[in-house]
């Protein structure tokens, strides 16, 4: 197995016991039913006992934090099993076909058992604040008494076992839970040889079933991670060590197909699963011993870096809420500066500490997991403060939809349609170039799923810190099309109409929004927390939605050139186009001469200049 190089002597006289207790038995020439030979090849239960002790807490969620609160709450039998919703009372027996918030996550995690792992950190010692000093053999108990119910009421295929307790990623969760509440249990004598047994052979059908797993995305990654996890924590049964092995390989596999190595980046399309993934990898690198993976989760994690925003928080590109990452990642992005452009992976960002700016560009499309239509939307910081930001994710039920479409992204349509559901083409990444020059950044994108409409769209962003952002749409089609491009602004800004502009105030803010376009002037609209359509809203977290503005300017042409600026210094300046131009805007500010800002270069690199 790939553990051997490094494997403790504790699992190698593991493995002897194994052979003494007769687990590898040398038929004698008799015919045996299949029966027969399944007892045969069960691991004893006696071999646990040669395992080292404590056991390692190498499942998923063992170094996540909990504030106190949380904890006395799980120490009294309310769980935090998912998110925001609960604390859920849960009693042996459980009802494990429960479904009171009618939400497929929440099912996913109590069927993953992750929120067990409150009972575990508390056993091993982080609950020092509550009251009344808890009982560590106590907690465990009550986690052993959890896991045999599940156990006992979930077999697999049985006929009334909710369907999420079976999902690939879920039992790839689980199983990390049960091993090592079996090896804990063992480790202090808390386990009779009958539940022991329960939990051995469970183990055992998880390992199986996820080796048939051939799933080529995160939840592949989950599968394998947790078969692998398996073979580790049980390395005196000869079957894991097979099946263990083809597990790393495949995670490996998987992970390959679905990552930029050089850049760090999963290609998932979301804050949130570069984080997720990361952490997968950097867990199968310790179980396995892999140092390429060690080296991988390097760079995964100066990649992830970049998505922190000035807040703290995720910037919430595809399915991702306003989540704080690991601090070790926010130590990261807090010596981040400059222009980091992902051009392979399709990501942007411009992080100037000196003003607290932040500007974050998506332009990335590779597989329809976690995908929105949100090519070529941005966030955007000044000073600190949120100007633009994206919409992120409701839950898996109802705004889902909005959430994921065009309309609820600062992105271009085209005659009204959701692009996201007119074309399913993977372009991969759709960040041309980049570059810096006179104080200004400019990134160059495309959206190449607007071609199924007939139109070819590249966007142009440039940003100057405390100054403006400028964004340039330049558009080819054939015929007349209807042009929206839509902002959305961060909750709190004020939007109020002036002369060929919009104000945009907030405590300690003024700005203005304003537009300029080849096809004449663009008729606005804004529209906040609206139904029939939907829009308006942004969900910073789990099922919660907020009112907010979205502006949207229309414009009919077949050619143009389409510009926004937002001004972020409280003045009146504003960028028109330059002769049908794509690469050049002439800035009209309303105390000094006109100035031509443009862009130059080749390859994957521009040169920003300003001139009067």
């Amino acid at each position: 197995m790939g553990f051997a190089p490094g494997e403790p002597v504790e699992w190698r006289r593991a493995r002897r016991t194994a052979l003494v207790l007769g687990l590898l038995v040398v038929t004698t020439g008799a015919i045996d039913s299949d029966a027969d030979r399944r007892d045969r090849e069960r691991p004893p239960v006696e071999a646990l006992g040669s395992l080292p002790c404590p056991a390692d807490p190498f499942y998923f969620r063992s170094e996540v934090g909990y504030d106190d609160t949380t904890l006395a709450e799980a120490f009294r039998g309310r769980y935090a099993v998912y998110k925001d919703l609960g604390p859920d009372v849960l009693t042996v027996p459980i009802d494990w076909r429960a479904d009171p918030y009618g939400d497929q996550d929440w099912r996913s995690s109590l069927h993953s058992l992750e929120w067990i792992d409150q009972l575990l950190a508390i056993h091993r010692g982080k609950a020092a604040n509550i009251a009344g000093k808890p009982d560590r053999r106590r907690v465990l108990i009550r986690a052993r008494r959890i896991v045999v119910d599940w156990i006992r009421q979930n077999p697999l295929r049985g006929r009334n076992v909710d369907r999420r307790a079976w999902v690939n990623k879920v039992a790839g969760e689980r199983a990390g839970y049960i091993a090592y509440v079996l090896r804990e249990a063992r480790c202090e004598g808390l386990i009779s040889d009958g539940d022991a047994r329960l939990l051995l052979d469970s183990l055992l059908v998880h390992a199986r079933f996820l080796d048939r797993d051939r799933t080529a995305n995160n939840h592949g990654l989950f599968a394998a991670y947790g078969l692998a996890l398996i073979g580790r924590e049980l390395p005196f049964v000869g079957e894991l060590d097979r099946l263990a092995d083809r597990a790393v390989s495949r995670f490996e596999r998987v992970l390959s197909d679905r990552i930029e190595s050089d850049e760090g980046m999963w290609l998932e399309h979301s804050s949130t699963y570069q984080l997720l993934v990361l952490e997968l990898v950097r867990k199968m690198a310790r179980i396995a011993d892999r140092p390429p993976l060690e080296r991988l989760a390097e760079r995964m994690d100066q990649a992830a870096a970049w998505f922190v925003t000035p807040a703290g928080s995720l910037v919430q590109f595809g399915d991702t809420y306003r989540s704080i990452p690991p601090p070790r990642i926010q130590a990261e992005a807090a010596v981040q500066d400059g222009l980091r452009a992902f051009a392979d992976s399709g990501y942007a960002f411009v992080k100037d500490r000196s003003s607290r700016g932040y500007l974050g560009v998506t332009a990335t499309y590779f597989s329809r997991t976690h995908k929105h239509a949100d090519d070529l939307s941005f966030d955007l910081f000044d000073d600190g403060r949120r100007i633009v930001s994206d919409t992120g994710r409701f839950s898996k039920t109802g705004l889902q939809g909005f959430s994921r479409s065009a309309q609820a992204h600062s992105t271009l349509t085209v005659d009204g349609l959701d692009f996201g559901s007119t074309d399913r083409d993977p372009y991969g990444s759709g960040i041309i170039a980049a570059g810096v020059g006179d104080g200004w950044f400019a990134i160059r994108s495309r959206n190449p799923r607007l071609r199924v409409q007939g139109v070819e769209h590249e966007r142009l962003f440039l940003y100057r810190p405390l100054d403006a952002l400028i964004v340039l749409d330049s558009l080819a089609a054939d015929r007349e099309h209807r042009y929206e491009r839509r902002i959305q602004l961060e909750p709190g800004i004020e939007v109020e109409p002036i002369e060929d502009a919009l104000r945009l105030t907030a405590p300690g803010f003024a700005g203005t929004l304003s537009e300029a376009s080849s096809a004449g002037p663009a008729d606005v609209a804004v529209r906040r927390g609206e139904q029939n359509p939907t829009a308006g809203f942004l969900f910073p977290e789990f099922r919660q939605e907020v009112a907010r503005s979205t502006v949207t300017f229309g414009s009919t042409a077949a050619d143009a050139v389409l510009v926004m600026t937002i001004d972020l210094g409280g003045g009146a300046q504003t960028a028109r186009p330059v002769d049908g131009r794509d690469d050049a805007v002439l800035l009209d500010h309303a105390d000094r001469a006109d100035q031509l800002l443009s862009v130059s270069g080749g390859g994957r690199s521009l040169e920003v200049e300003i001139a009067d």
